[in-house]
């Protein structure tokens, strides 16, 4: 069984405080160099409530109140967009639209959602601004085994509008398991992957 890590009582401290003063679970975890399970037990030992729910309750959220949210989420709004405007993260949104019984949208309802297309719609690196010369480079480096993050950097774009761009091109994306062997194939002929 494995060793439990025991952290000095004013490191305890001084990472509770920082979550008190709203600093992300991803910080906090980087500062310390922790695993976030080491982290929820520190939470779980120091009695500090760390779900959405418990911490409206605490008021560790500051004025942040669930009806909004959910009046918000309700009326059409992203987890990201409520996110940002109440200044907590978006597993907190989730958390308390989940205990408040909202039904979560579907992948599909949010990417045809109005404010996903305006959110979007404003992306200045659109595939719709590339020259034609871009756009058949775009599939022939797909085609020739590139990563959407790779076309992405590579041509200043979205890899949402990639993806769209590249369905709407008829060409066939590859799954996951295919970009994974592909990806295990590219590693091993680079010498990075045994």
């Amino acid at each position: 069984m494995a060793k439990k890590k025991v952290l000095p009582a004013d490191q305890v401290k001084s990472i509770i405080k920082d979550f008190d003063n709203h600093v992300p679970f991803k910080e906090i975890m980087a500062k310390y160099n922790l695993y976030f399970k080491v982290l929820k037990t520190v939470f779980k030992d120091g009695g500090v409530e760390t779900s959405a729910k418990g911490r409206v309750r605490e008021g560790r959220m500051g004025s942040v109140k669930q009806e909004s949210i959910i009046a918000d989420y309700e009326a059409g709004s992203l987890m990201s967009s409520i996110a940002r405007k109440y200044d907590i993260e978006m597993y907190d949104v989730r958390s308390i639209l989940t205990e408040n019984n909202v039904r979560i949208k579907t992948r599909e309802e949010v990417t045809s959602s109005e404010e996903f297309s305006k959110s979007i719609s404003g992306y200045s690196g659109a595939v719709d601004k590339l020259s034609d010369d871009q756009k058949a480079g775009i599939i022939a480096d797909y085609a020739e085994g590139a990563y959407m993050r790779e076309l992405s950097k590579k041509y200043s774009t979205s890899p949402v509008y990639l993806r769209r761009f590249l369905v709407e091109s008829g060409v066939e994306i590859r799954s996951m398991k295919e970009a994974r062997e592909m990806f295990v194939k590219r590693e091993q002929a680079e010498g990075r992957m045994d």
